[in-house]
């Protein structure tokens, strides 16, 4: 059609196709700045991870354009592309994953180096994304132990860098008219873009609520953030920003991206649509090409050529601090930030740079006979040390990281038959087992702390010639009517228990051993609200709503109760939570040559439990139940500890390792000294879930 215009089919800017480009520099340094500070807690950057976003438009925005430019001039190939990418990202990350390795060797127990292998080898073969996948949630308390956690977004960006080519070369190959509609032709890259676009994004915004940890990993679930950058190469030259517009937008840009990472928080649902918000601002700086002299500066500039490499080193700073135990304190952070930045200038100077110039002048030799087999040595050294890391010599670590390594170990001192005995909360597993001898002369009920106690009970059990029968799952409170959050086996496992409990003689006393007051209060330490971990009638706002304190009270009374109609019953006071993972603290206690001491004030324990202690005073007065108390195993009159002469007694921050909970025997003998020597075997009526 006569005087019809295109869209997006021209690829001329207002510089050179192909020239430097200092607002998307300073992008970059403001992308990494965010990241780094986020990570280390610095300047209270609490919405600091959107700096991840801003790189996958930037990403998407220059990868469109060469691309596109390539196929159009008729000068593209799919195998220097390729080739163009690994030079930029693989030699500092195979030069990081290395020494990351060999530092391991001399200062990692036996598991985290084994945990290692196997993050650098996903890392290395931009796999990381799905393994993390398979772990806990980026945002989760243990995300500080994974040292390459932070290169799931390379692997997002390769997978990226793998596809979007070649969709754009079929494109181009098979439909290169485009489409025409109110007065415009459209580009068909851009028609297909936008369709991607679309399709992603509301895929994100769908999977961040229902799987919310797959949405964040997944390029499905990301690449319309890439998309967005490609976008805007396609709208750029035909709506492009003059003058004071351009001044405008890009302000307008940069003030909604200081917003963001200012005001969004941890516990938002990412990436969902507010994702939208840093990808639209971001858009906007990229499009409105405007050089703003905060960025334009010399050290912006310097920040944003070494952007990849500060991203790569921060990270496993991040890890170095949570396990010196100094994250968090001003100074330490200070340092780390500055090492950060220190060691990429000497990624950029004598890794980065030199190798991306070496490759690029060797051609594919160089790049088939150098780069290729670094990575596959490195990634065979993986393999190798997951594969034998059992064999490795202990002496090869550090003494002090021998003595660390050995608190570290008080994690794995758990029930070796959990996995056999204990249902978990995805109604996995058996729930009946007997602990010391065969016939029960008492039964375990309750969650996760009754199964670190189940071996311990079952000792005191056996030296009286009897045996407890363990019922129990995680998360799940020996509580009449109690729903678990997003846990529907628990009332079903509650009410199997209940039922199937009269059906065992009633000379046989119950023990009920919970975690009661985290599913009222939530986790220890949790900011913000306090959200319950469940309801019974109805679902609270929060924990502080009296209505549901009381029924939640009334309830622990009440199922006490039905219980001691037909046997004796005993509630466990709550073991005290430390509040801290003591396995952990301890050995950063022992890296920085302080004393090992892991301490709750008792005035915390009473505090933080007072309303589940009320609800079993009230069980003892209205029905007659037991109270056994845990304190005197671990408290004096002022504080409760988590270790004993240097060794930790629990396995995390709550639970008792089997060390901590063999100093439970005593208490639990008292059952069997107050009992009556009934026993019984178990009926084989007894229906299974």
């Amino acid at each position: 059609m006569l005087g019809e215009r295109v869209l997006g089919e021209s690829i001329k800017g207002r510089r050179s196709a192909n020239g430097f480009r200092p607002d998307i520099n300073g992008l970059r340094a403001c992308a990494v700045l965010f990241v780094v500070f986020y990570h280390f807690g610095f300047l209270h950057l609490k919405g600091g991870f959107i700096g991840v976003d801003v790189f996958f438009v930037i990403s998407g925005f220059l990868m469109t354009k060469i691309i596109v430019t390539g196929i159009k001039n008729e000068t593209f190939s799919l195998r220097y592309f390729y080739l163009s990418r690994a030079r930029r990202i693989v030699p500092a990350l195979l030069v990081l994953v290395a020494l990351l390795l060999f530092f391991g060797y001399f200062f990692l127990p036996q598991g985290n180096y084994k945990e290692l292998s196997s993050e650098a080898t996903n890392a290395l073969l931009f796999f990381s994304n799905v393994y993390y996948w398979g772990k806990n949630g980026y945002f989760d308390t243990d995300s500080q132990e994974k040292w390459l956690l932070h290169t799931w977004s390379l692997s997002v960006e390769w997978q990226f860098y793998l596809l979007f080519p070649v969709v754009l070369v079929l494109l181009y190959r098979f439909w290169r008219k485009g489409i025409s509609a109110f007065g415009y032709k459209f580009d068909s890259g851009l028609v297909v873009i936008i369709l991607l676009f679309v399709c992603s994004f509301f895929s994100c915004v769908i999977l961040s609520r229902s799987a919310p940890v797959a949405s964040f990993y997944l390029l499905p679930t990301r690449v319309w953030e890439m998309l967005a950058g490609g976008i805007v190469f396609y709208l750029d030259d035909r709506f492009c920003c003059a003058g004071r517009y351009s001044r405008f937008v890009s302000f307008l840009g940069w003030g909604s991206l200081a917003t963001c990472a200012f005001l969004f928080r941890e516990n938002f649902l990412w990436p969902g649509y507010l994702a939208a918000l840093p990808v639209v601002a971001t858009m906007l700086i990229i499009y409105a090409r405007h050089d703003a002299c905060f960025i334009s500066n010399r050290v912006v500039q310097w920040i944003g050529a070494r952007s990849y490499s500060v991203y790569l080193y921060h990270w496993p700073l991040v890890v170095v601090a949570y396990f010196l135990g100094v994250d968090g304190h001003v100074l330490w952070t200070m340092f780390f930030v500055v090492l950060s930045f220190v060691l990429a200038s000497i990624s950029y100077s004598f890794v980065e740079n030199p190798c991306r110039l070496y490759l690029a002048r060797g051609g594919i030799f160089r790049e088939r006979y150098t780069l290729v087999p670094g990575v596959c040595m490195v990634i065979l050294f993986s393999v190798i040390i997951h594969a034998k890391v059992s064999v490795l010599p202990q002496n090869r670590l550090l003494s002090f990281v021998r003595e660390s390594a050995a608190a570290l170990g008080e994690i794995d001192n758990r029930d070796p038959r959990r996995e056999e005995c204990f249902e978990a909360a995805t109604g996995a597993g058996s729930p009946g087992c007997v602990y010391g001898g065969e016939s029960v002369g008492a039964i375990l009920m309750g969650d996760s702390h009754a199964g670190a106690v189940a071996r311990s009970f079952g000792g005191a059990a056996k030296a009286h010639g009897k045996g407890v029968l363990f019922w129990g799952m995680s998360g799940c409170p020996t509580i009449k009517g109690f729903k678990r959050n997003g846990v529907s086996q628990c009332l079903d496992f509650n009410n199997w228990a209940f039922a199937n409990i009269d059906k065992i003689s009633r000379d046989i006393p119950l023990v009920i051993v919970n975690r009661s007051s985290l599913y009222l209060l939530g986790e220890v330490g949790s900011s913000g609200v306090a959200q319950p971990l469940g309801f019974i009638s109805r679902s609270p706002q929060s924990a502080d709503e009296k209505w549901f304190q009381q029924e939640y009270q009334t309830k622990i009374v009440e199922t006490a109760c039905m219980l001691a109609k037909t046997r004796e019953v005993y509630l466990v006071r709550p073991v005290p939570a430390m509040g801290v993972h003591v396995p952990k603290t301890l050995a950063q206690q022992i890296l920085r040559g302080e004393e090992l001491r892991v301490v709750l004030p008792l005035e915390k324990y009473y505090s933080r439990n007072s309303l589940v202690l009320e609800a079993q005073d009230r069980a003892v007065q209205e029905c007659g139940v037991h109270i056994l108390n845990p304190l005197p195993a671990f408290c004096d009159a002022e504080n409760c500890y988590g270790s004993k002469d240097g060794r930790s007694l629990y396995s995390d921050a709550d639970h008792l390792s089997e060390y901590g909970s063999q100093f439970l025997q005593p208490m639990f003998e008292q059952i069997f000294q107050n009992e009556s020597e009934g026993t019984c075997s178990l009926q084989e009526d007894i229906v299974p879930m």
